[in-house]
Protein backbone atom coordinates (compact mmCIF):
# COMPACT_ATOMS: atom_id res chain seq x y z
CA UNK A 1 0.00 0.00 0.00
CA UNK A 2 -0.95 2.64 -1.25
CA UNK A 3 -2.21 1.68 -4.69
CA UNK A 4 -1.65 4.50 -6.80
CA UNK A 5 -5.03 4.75 -8.90
CA UNK A 6 -3.91 8.45 -11.04
CA UNK A 7 -1.22 10.26 -11.53
CA UNK A 8 0.66 13.66 -13.08
CA UNK A 9 -2.65 15.43 -12.91
CA UNK A 10 -3.43 18.25 -14.90
CA UNK A 11 -4.48 21.51 -12.50
CA UNK A 12 -8.68 20.96 -13.97
CA UNK A 13 -8.37 17.22 -13.44
CA UNK A 14 -7.19 17.60 -9.55
CA UNK A 15 -9.72 20.46 -9.02
CA UNK A 16 -12.40 17.67 -10.12
CA UNK A 17 -11.36 15.35 -8.28
CA UNK A 18 -11.10 17.08 -5.03
CA UNK A 19 -14.77 18.29 -5.80
CA UNK A 20 -16.12 14.62 -6.35
CA UNK A 21 -13.88 12.70 -3.72
CA UNK A 22 -16.52 12.16 -0.82
CA UNK A 23 -14.85 13.06 2.58
CA UNK A 24 -14.67 9.49 4.45
CA UNK A 25 -13.44 7.96 1.29
CA UNK A 26 -10.44 5.92 1.06
CA UNK A 27 -9.10 7.57 -1.83
CA UNK A 28 -6.87 9.60 -1.17
CA UNK A 29 -5.14 12.66 -2.49
CA UNK A 30 -1.07 12.67 -2.09
CA UNK A 31 1.18 15.44 -3.18
CA UNK A 32 4.35 14.87 -4.74
CA UNK A 33 7.14 16.32 -6.23
CA UNK A 34 8.57 16.23 -9.66
CA UNK A 35 12.12 17.33 -11.03
CA UNK A 36 11.97 20.57 -13.31
CA UNK A 37 14.40 21.55 -15.94
CA UNK A 38 14.60 25.23 -17.14
CA UNK A 39 16.88 24.29 -19.95
CA UNK A 40 15.27 21.89 -20.95
CA UNK A 41 18.05 19.61 -23.17
CA UNK A 42 20.71 21.15 -21.54
CA UNK A 43 23.18 18.57 -20.02
CA UNK A 44 20.88 16.00 -20.36
CA UNK A 45 23.18 13.08 -20.18
CA UNK A 46 25.64 14.56 -17.49
CA UNK A 47 22.74 15.70 -14.88
CA UNK A 48 21.30 12.58 -15.70
CA UNK A 49 17.16 11.45 -14.70
CA UNK A 50 15.81 10.16 -11.73
CA UNK A 51 12.91 7.32 -11.82
CA UNK A 52 10.29 6.16 -8.59
CA UNK A 53 11.27 3.26 -7.17
CA UNK A 54 10.01 1.01 -3.65
CA UNK A 55 12.04 2.18 -1.14
CA UNK A 56 14.57 0.04 0.57
CA UNK A 57 12.99 -2.92 1.99
CA UNK A 58 15.88 -2.66 5.02
CA UNK A 59 14.15 0.62 6.18
CA UNK A 60 11.12 -0.63 6.66
CA UNK A 61 10.32 -2.35 10.35
CA UNK A 62 8.80 -5.83 9.96
CA UNK A 63 7.46 -7.09 12.88
CA UNK A 64 4.01 -7.84 12.33
CA UNK A 65 3.10 -4.26 11.67
CA UNK A 66 0.43 -3.03 8.94
CA UNK A 67 3.05 -1.12 6.60
CA UNK A 68 2.48 1.21 3.62
CA UNK A 69 5.39 3.21 1.80
CA UNK A 70 5.01 6.02 -1.14
CA UNK A 71 7.48 5.68 -4.08
CA UNK A 72 10.77 7.19 -3.64
CA UNK A 73 13.23 8.32 -6.56
CA UNK A 74 16.38 7.07 -7.35
CA UNK A 75 19.10 8.74 -9.54
CA UNK A 76 19.30 6.67 -12.87
CA UNK A 77 21.96 8.22 -14.92
CA UNK A 78 24.55 10.96 -14.56
CA UNK A 79 25.06 13.31 -11.53
CA UNK A 80 21.84 11.83 -10.41
CA UNK A 81 22.57 8.63 -10.33
CA UNK A 82 26.49 9.25 -9.15
CA UNK A 83 25.91 11.32 -6.41
CA UNK A 84 22.09 9.28 -5.68
CA UNK A 85 22.84 8.79 -1.59
CA UNK A 86 24.35 12.68 -1.41
CA UNK A 87 21.77 13.94 -2.66
CA UNK A 88 18.72 12.15 -1.80
CA UNK A 89 19.58 12.05 2.01
CA UNK A 90 17.34 9.36 4.70
CA UNK A 91 13.80 8.40 4.45
CA UNK A 92 11.95 8.94 7.52
CA UNK A 93 9.22 6.68 9.02
CA UNK A 94 5.92 6.64 11.06
CA UNK A 95 4.83 4.06 13.63
CA UNK A 96 0.61 4.80 14.21
CA UNK A 97 -1.76 3.58 17.04
CA UNK A 98 -5.28 2.97 14.77
CA UNK A 99 -8.55 1.69 15.92
CA UNK A 100 -10.56 -1.04 14.15
CA UNK A 101 -11.83 0.65 11.60
CA UNK A 102 -8.27 1.35 10.37
CA UNK A 103 -8.24 5.59 11.18
CA UNK A 104 -5.16 6.82 13.05
CA UNK A 105 -5.30 7.41 16.68
CA UNK A 106 -1.78 8.17 18.25
CA UNK A 107 1.61 9.40 17.06
CA UNK A 108 3.71 6.37 18.77
CA UNK A 109 6.95 6.29 17.15
CA UNK A 110 8.46 9.08 14.59
CA UNK A 111 11.78 9.59 13.06
CA UNK A 112 12.25 12.61 10.70
CA UNK A 113 13.73 12.20 6.99
CA UNK A 114 17.00 13.97 6.43
CA UNK A 115 17.29 16.26 3.52
CA UNK A 116 20.12 15.58 1.09
CA UNK A 117 23.29 17.42 0.84
CA UNK A 118 23.65 20.18 -2.23
CA UNK A 119 25.74 19.53 -5.23
CA UNK A 120 27.04 22.41 -7.17
CA UNK A 121 28.47 21.33 -10.45
CA UNK A 122 31.57 23.23 -12.36
CA UNK A 123 29.28 23.55 -15.44
CA UNK A 124 29.44 26.65 -17.18
CA UNK A 125 25.33 27.08 -18.15
CA UNK A 126 26.71 29.78 -20.64
CA UNK A 127 29.76 27.84 -22.20
CA UNK A 128 27.01 24.76 -22.08
CA UNK A 129 24.50 26.90 -24.28
CA UNK A 130 27.26 27.75 -26.95
CA UNK A 131 28.67 23.83 -26.98
CA UNK A 132 24.91 22.83 -27.11
CA UNK A 133 23.79 25.35 -29.89
CA UNK A 134 26.93 24.70 -31.79
CA UNK A 135 26.72 21.33 -32.31
CA UNK A 136 23.19 21.47 -33.45
CA UNK A 137 21.79 19.23 -34.99
CA UNK A 138 24.30 16.94 -35.59
CA UNK A 139 25.88 13.41 -34.27
CA UNK A 140 28.85 14.40 -31.81
CA UNK A 141 29.85 15.69 -28.68
CA UNK A 142 31.58 18.51 -27.31
CA UNK A 143 33.89 18.94 -23.88
CA UNK A 144 35.64 22.02 -22.47
CA UNK A 145 37.82 21.49 -19.65
CA UNK A 146 39.57 23.97 -17.21
CA UNK A 147 43.06 23.01 -17.76
CA UNK A 148 44.38 24.13 -14.64
CA UNK A 149 41.37 22.19 -12.22
CA UNK A 150 40.13 19.95 -14.82
CA UNK A 151 36.63 21.03 -13.95
CA UNK A 152 34.41 20.35 -16.98
CA UNK A 153 32.82 23.69 -17.75
CA UNK A 154 30.94 22.27 -20.70
CA UNK A 155 29.93 18.60 -21.81
CA UNK A 156 27.38 18.00 -24.58
CA UNK A 157 26.41 15.30 -26.29
CA UNK A 158 24.13 15.23 -29.01
CA UNK A 159 21.65 13.77 -30.23
CA UNK A 160 19.30 14.55 -26.88
CA UNK A 161 16.45 15.01 -24.67
CA UNK A 162 14.65 17.22 -22.62
CA UNK A 163 14.68 16.19 -19.20
CA UNK A 164 11.14 17.56 -18.26
CA UNK A 165 10.06 15.02 -21.06
CA UNK A 166 10.93 12.33 -18.31
CA UNK A 167 10.01 13.70 -15.16
CA UNK A 168 7.60 12.18 -13.52
CA UNK A 169 7.97 9.63 -15.32
CA UNK A 170 8.92 8.07 -18.83
CA UNK A 171 5.99 7.69 -21.35
CA UNK A 172 6.47 4.56 -23.33
CA UNK A 173 5.73 6.91 -26.30
CA UNK A 174 8.81 9.45 -25.40
CA UNK A 175 11.01 6.10 -24.31
CA UNK A 176 10.87 4.61 -27.84
CA UNK A 177 11.49 8.50 -29.41
CA UNK A 178 14.89 8.40 -27.57
CA UNK A 179 15.72 4.92 -28.11
CA UNK A 180 15.18 5.12 -31.87
CA UNK A 181 16.87 9.20 -32.27
CA UNK A 182 20.25 6.47 -30.12
CA UNK A 183 19.69 10.02 -27.82
CA UNK A 184 19.87 7.48 -24.89
CA UNK A 185 24.25 7.42 -25.01
CA UNK A 186 26.72 9.60 -23.93
CA UNK A 187 28.90 9.91 -26.86
CA UNK A 188 31.53 11.68 -25.04
CA UNK A 189 32.07 8.67 -22.72
CA UNK A 190 30.09 5.97 -23.63
CA UNK A 191 31.30 5.47 -26.89
CA UNK A 192 34.92 4.83 -28.49
CA UNK A 193 36.00 6.40 -31.19
CA UNK A 194 39.41 6.59 -33.58
CA UNK A 195 40.86 9.73 -32.66
CA UNK A 196 42.81 10.71 -36.07
CA UNK A 197 45.16 13.03 -36.70
CA UNK A 198 44.80 14.46 -33.21
CA UNK A 199 46.80 11.70 -32.47
CA UNK A 200 49.50 12.88 -34.09
CA UNK A 201 50.38 15.45 -31.35
CA UNK A 202 51.10 12.22 -29.23
CA UNK A 203 53.10 11.08 -31.75
CA UNK A 204 55.21 14.03 -31.77
CA UNK A 205 55.47 13.53 -28.34
CA UNK A 206 56.61 10.46 -28.64
CA UNK A 207 59.47 11.02 -31.27
CA UNK A 208 60.70 14.06 -29.63
CA UNK A 209 61.11 12.43 -26.08
CA UNK A 210 62.64 8.94 -27.91
CA UNK A 211 64.87 11.15 -29.98
CA UNK A 212 63.99 10.02 -33.74
CA UNK A 213 62.19 13.62 -34.37
CA UNK A 214 64.12 17.33 -33.94
CA UNK A 215 63.63 20.41 -34.97
CA UNK A 216 65.65 19.56 -38.00
CA UNK A 217 63.70 16.39 -38.81
CA UNK A 218 62.17 16.51 -42.70
CA UNK A 219 60.37 14.36 -44.79
CA UNK A 220 59.38 14.89 -48.75
CA UNK A 221 55.92 14.28 -48.72
CA UNK A 222 54.91 13.08 -52.70
CA UNK A 223 51.29 12.26 -51.23
CA UNK A 224 51.78 8.86 -50.92
CA UNK A 225 54.29 6.16 -48.75
CA UNK A 226 55.06 2.96 -49.72
CA UNK A 227 55.17 0.43 -47.67
CA UNK A 228 55.44 -3.12 -48.50
CA UNK A 229 52.45 -4.17 -51.13
CA UNK A 230 50.41 -1.58 -50.09
CA UNK A 231 50.18 2.60 -50.70
CA UNK A 232 49.49 4.81 -48.38
CA UNK A 233 48.20 8.32 -48.85
CA UNK A 234 48.20 11.51 -47.39
CA UNK A 235 45.31 13.53 -47.69
CA UNK A 236 46.86 15.89 -49.93
CA UNK A 237 47.14 13.99 -53.13
CA UNK A 238 49.99 16.17 -54.43
CA UNK A 239 51.95 16.16 -51.39
CA UNK A 240 52.95 18.78 -49.13
CA UNK A 241 56.79 18.74 -50.26
CA UNK A 242 59.26 18.98 -47.69
CA UNK A 243 57.82 19.30 -43.98
CA UNK A 244 59.19 19.83 -40.68
CA UNK A 245 57.51 18.68 -37.21
CA UNK A 246 56.01 22.10 -36.88
CA UNK A 247 54.84 22.00 -40.69
CA UNK A 248 53.36 18.71 -40.32
CA UNK A 249 51.29 19.80 -37.79
CA UNK A 250 49.97 22.64 -39.33
CA UNK A 251 49.45 20.41 -42.46
CA UNK A 252 48.44 17.11 -40.77
CA UNK A 253 50.70 15.49 -43.25
CA UNK A 254 50.70 11.87 -42.67
CA UNK A 255 53.69 10.89 -44.81
CA UNK A 256 56.01 12.29 -42.29
CA UNK A 257 53.70 10.50 -39.64
CA UNK A 258 53.71 7.46 -41.26
CA UNK A 259 57.62 7.85 -41.46
CA UNK A 260 58.25 8.84 -37.85
CA UNK A 261 56.10 6.43 -36.70
CA UNK A 262 57.74 3.34 -38.20
CA UNK A 263 61.53 5.65 -36.93
CA UNK A 264 59.28 5.47 -33.37
CA UNK A 265 58.01 1.90 -33.56
CA UNK A 266 54.97 0.73 -32.09
CA UNK A 267 56.52 -0.31 -28.59
CA UNK A 268 57.33 3.72 -27.58
CA UNK A 269 53.85 4.60 -29.51
CA UNK A 270 51.97 2.22 -27.17
CA UNK A 271 53.68 2.91 -24.09
CA UNK A 272 53.57 7.02 -24.36
CA UNK A 273 49.70 6.60 -25.12
CA UNK A 274 49.70 4.41 -21.97
CA UNK A 275 51.38 7.30 -20.21
CA UNK A 276 48.89 10.27 -20.87
CA UNK A 277 45.72 7.11 -19.83
CA UNK A 278 44.36 6.52 -23.13
CA UNK A 279 43.89 2.90 -21.36
CA UNK A 280 42.11 4.11 -18.99
CA UNK A 281 38.59 5.11 -18.03
CA UNK A 282 38.89 9.31 -16.77
CA UNK A 283 36.94 8.46 -13.80
CA UNK A 284 34.84 11.50 -14.36
CA UNK A 285 31.64 11.25 -11.69
CA UNK A 286 28.91 9.89 -13.73
CA UNK A 287 27.92 6.03 -14.34
CA UNK A 288 28.68 3.68 -17.50
CA UNK A 289 32.14 5.37 -18.46
CA UNK A 290 33.30 2.55 -21.07
CA UNK A 291 35.76 0.24 -21.00
CA UNK A 292 36.24 -0.18 -25.04
CA UNK A 293 39.40 1.79 -24.64
CA UNK A 294 42.13 0.19 -27.24
CA UNK A 295 46.11 1.58 -27.38
CA UNK A 296 47.24 -1.40 -29.39
CA UNK A 297 50.69 -2.95 -29.02
CA UNK A 298 51.90 -6.53 -30.27
CA UNK A 299 50.93 -8.21 -27.40
CA UNK A 300 47.27 -6.82 -27.63
CA UNK A 301 46.70 -7.74 -31.14
CA UNK A 302 48.50 -11.45 -30.96
CA UNK A 303 45.72 -11.99 -27.87
CA UNK A 304 42.77 -10.44 -29.85
CA UNK A 305 43.37 -11.51 -33.18
CA UNK A 306 46.36 -14.08 -33.46
CA UNK A 307 47.86 -12.00 -35.86
CA UNK A 308 51.81 -10.60 -35.65
CA UNK A 309 51.99 -6.78 -35.57
CA UNK A 310 52.76 -5.57 -39.07
CA UNK A 311 54.43 -2.24 -40.17
CA UNK A 312 51.32 -0.90 -41.84
CA UNK A 313 49.90 -1.56 -38.45
CA UNK A 314 52.16 1.36 -37.21
CA UNK A 315 51.87 3.12 -39.69
CA UNK A 316 48.09 3.84 -39.16
CA UNK A 317 48.31 3.91 -35.51
CA UNK A 318 50.84 7.16 -36.02
CA UNK A 319 48.11 8.64 -37.47
CA UNK A 320 45.47 8.06 -34.87
CA UNK A 321 43.48 5.48 -36.88
CA UNK A 322 43.86 1.40 -37.17
CA UNK A 323 42.55 -0.44 -33.57
CA UNK A 324 42.69 3.06 -31.54
CA UNK A 325 39.90 3.93 -30.03
CA UNK A 326 39.39 6.68 -27.42
CA UNK A 327 36.94 8.75 -25.95
CA UNK A 328 36.23 12.29 -26.74
CA UNK A 329 36.51 12.97 -22.68
CA UNK A 330 39.78 11.47 -23.00
CA UNK A 331 40.60 13.49 -25.82
CA UNK A 332 39.69 16.43 -23.65
CA UNK A 333 41.98 15.52 -20.86
CA UNK A 334 45.10 14.56 -23.27
CA UNK A 335 44.92 18.24 -25.26
CA UNK A 336 44.29 20.09 -21.40
CA UNK A 337 47.27 17.93 -20.65
CA UNK A 338 49.83 18.96 -22.90
CA UNK A 339 48.14 22.66 -22.71
CA UNK A 340 49.57 22.07 -18.87
CA UNK A 341 52.82 20.08 -20.01
CA UNK A 342 52.07 17.16 -17.47
CA UNK A 343 50.47 13.58 -18.74
CA UNK A 344 47.75 13.47 -16.86
CA UNK A 345 44.38 15.29 -16.12
CA UNK A 346 41.43 14.59 -13.92
CA UNK A 347 38.06 15.59 -15.03
CA UNK A 348 35.80 16.34 -12.74
CA UNK A 349 31.85 17.95 -12.46
CA UNK A 350 32.24 18.93 -9.04
CA UNK A 351 32.61 23.00 -8.45
CA UNK A 352 36.10 23.62 -7.20
CA UNK A 353 36.90 25.99 -4.57
CA UNK A 354 39.71 28.32 -5.46
CA UNK A 355 41.59 26.64 -2.47
CA UNK A 356 40.72 23.53 -3.83
CA UNK A 357 41.85 24.21 -7.14
CA UNK A 358 45.31 25.77 -6.28
CA UNK A 359 46.21 22.51 -5.36
CA UNK A 360 44.85 20.00 -7.89
CA UNK A 361 47.21 17.06 -8.12
CA UNK A 362 46.12 15.10 -11.26
CA UNK A 363 48.23 12.38 -10.70
CA UNK A 364 50.90 12.40 -13.51
CA UNK A 365 54.21 13.73 -14.30
CA UNK A 366 56.10 16.32 -16.40
CA UNK A 367 55.42 15.53 -20.39
CA UNK A 368 59.48 15.53 -20.48
CA UNK A 369 60.17 17.55 -23.17
CA UNK A 370 63.04 20.16 -23.74
CA UNK A 371 62.13 23.81 -23.99
CA UNK A 372 63.60 23.42 -27.71
CA UNK A 373 61.57 20.61 -28.28
CA UNK A 374 57.81 22.49 -26.57
CA UNK A 375 58.22 25.22 -28.74
CA UNK A 376 58.49 23.29 -32.15
CA UNK A 377 55.34 21.61 -31.03
CA UNK A 378 53.27 24.78 -29.63
CA UNK A 379 54.65 26.52 -33.09
CA UNK A 380 52.79 23.90 -34.97
CA UNK A 381 49.90 23.58 -33.35
CA UNK A 382 49.41 27.39 -33.00
CA UNK A 383 50.10 27.80 -36.73
CA UNK A 384 47.02 25.05 -37.17
CA UNK A 385 44.94 27.79 -36.42
CA UNK A 386 47.07 29.84 -38.25
CA UNK A 387 45.78 31.32 -41.67
CA UNK A 388 47.69 28.43 -43.88
CA UNK A 389 46.54 25.72 -41.11
CA UNK A 390 43.85 23.02 -41.49
CA UNK A 391 42.24 24.93 -38.11
CA UNK A 392 41.91 28.38 -39.58
CA UNK A 393 38.45 28.77 -39.22
CA UNK A 394 39.47 28.31 -35.48
CA UNK A 395 41.02 32.06 -35.64
CA UNK A 396 39.63 34.59 -33.29
CA UNK A 397 41.76 37.80 -33.52
CA UNK A 398 43.47 38.99 -30.56
CA UNK A 399 43.83 35.29 -28.86
CA UNK A 400 46.53 33.22 -29.66
CA UNK A 401 44.75 29.35 -29.86
CA UNK A 402 46.56 25.92 -30.50
CA UNK A 403 45.21 23.02 -31.96
CA UNK A 404 45.22 20.46 -34.28
CA UNK A 405 41.99 19.08 -36.45
CA UNK A 406 41.64 14.91 -37.38
CA UNK A 407 39.77 13.52 -40.10
CA UNK A 408 38.56 9.94 -38.94
CA UNK A 409 37.27 6.75 -40.83
CA UNK A 410 34.54 4.68 -38.96
CA UNK A 411 32.62 1.85 -39.39
CA UNK A 412 29.40 2.01 -37.17
CA UNK A 413 25.49 0.11 -37.65
CA UNK A 414 27.45 -1.53 -40.81
CA UNK A 415 28.40 2.15 -42.77
CA UNK A 416 31.34 3.47 -43.03
CA UNK A 417 31.15 7.15 -42.11
CA UNK A 418 33.52 9.61 -41.05
CA UNK A 419 34.47 11.76 -37.92
CA UNK A 420 35.62 15.06 -37.82
CA UNK A 421 38.05 15.93 -34.23
CA UNK A 422 39.71 19.18 -32.97
CA UNK A 423 41.58 19.72 -29.97
CA UNK A 424 42.83 22.97 -28.90
CA UNK A 425 43.20 25.59 -26.07
CA UNK A 426 43.79 29.15 -25.23
CA UNK A 427 45.53 31.25 -24.50
CA UNK A 428 49.17 30.16 -25.72
CA UNK A 429 50.58 31.87 -22.89
CA UNK A 430 48.72 31.14 -19.93
CA UNK A 431 46.34 28.28 -21.28
CA UNK A 432 42.80 28.29 -19.67
CA UNK A 433 40.54 26.31 -21.27
CA UNK A 434 40.97 23.40 -23.29
CA UNK A 435 38.45 21.96 -26.05
CA UNK A 436 37.91 18.45 -27.39
CA UNK A 437 35.22 18.20 -30.38
CA UNK A 438 33.92 15.27 -32.16
CA UNK A 439 31.13 15.07 -34.80
CA UNK A 440 30.17 11.88 -35.99
CA UNK A 441 29.02 11.59 -39.87
CA UNK A 442 25.82 9.26 -39.83
CA UNK A 443 25.46 8.08 -43.27
CA UNK A 444 28.43 8.06 -45.90
CA UNK A 445 27.10 11.10 -48.11
CA UNK A 446 28.31 13.33 -44.94
CA UNK A 447 31.76 14.89 -45.54
CA UNK A 448 33.00 15.55 -42.46
CA UNK A 449 36.69 17.18 -42.10
CA UNK A 450 37.79 18.56 -38.70
CA UNK A 451 38.83 22.29 -39.59
CA UNK A 452 35.72 22.91 -41.34
CA UNK A 453 33.21 20.72 -39.02
CA UNK A 454 34.36 20.61 -35.55
CA UNK A 455 36.57 23.53 -35.76
CA UNK A 456 34.09 25.81 -36.22
CA UNK A 457 32.37 24.38 -33.06
CA UNK A 458 35.20 24.79 -30.88
CA UNK A 459 35.46 28.56 -32.20
CA UNK A 460 31.83 29.54 -30.88
CA UNK A 461 32.63 27.95 -26.95
CA UNK A 462 36.43 29.69 -27.28
CA UNK A 463 34.07 32.62 -28.50
CA UNK A 464 31.94 32.11 -25.31
CA UNK A 465 34.23 32.09 -22.53
CA UNK A 466 36.47 35.13 -24.12
CA UNK A 467 33.48 37.08 -23.22
CA UNK A 468 32.36 35.92 -20.04
CA UNK A 469 36.16 35.96 -18.92
CA UNK A 470 38.35 38.41 -20.97
CA UNK A 471 41.10 38.62 -18.33
CA UNK A 472 41.58 34.67 -18.26
CA UNK A 473 41.87 34.91 -22.22
CA UNK A 474 43.71 37.46 -21.78
CA UNK A 475 41.83 40.63 -23.64
CA UNK A 476 40.88 43.77 -21.44
CA UNK A 477 37.41 45.05 -23.44
CA UNK A 478 36.36 48.91 -22.62
CA UNK A 479 32.63 49.10 -23.37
Amino acid sequence: MPLVLVEDLTADQYARLIEQVPVQSPIKIHTDTARYYPYGVLAAHTLGYVQKVNPDSSEIIDDGLKTFTFKTKQGKTGIERYFDQRLSGTTGHEIWRVDPLGFQDALLYQEAPKQGEDFISSIDVDLQIAAETALGNRTGTAVALDVKTGEVLAIASHPSYDLNELSPYIPRKVFDKINKQGAWLNRSLQLSYPPGSTFKLLSAIAGLRAGTINTKTQHNCQGVFPLGNRIFSCHARNGHGFVDLATAIEGSCNIFFYAEGLRIGIDKLSAEAQRFGLNERTGIEVPYETRRLVVPSKSWKQERTGEVWMAGDTANTAIGQGFLLVTPLQMATFIASVARGETRTKPTLRALSSKEGNRVDHGGEPIGLTTEQHTELWKGMERVVGNGGTGRLVQIEGVRIAGKTGTADFRAHGKEVNLAWFLGFAPVEDPQIAIAVMVEGTSSSDSYHGGSTAGPVAKDIFLEFIEHYPERAGLVFSY
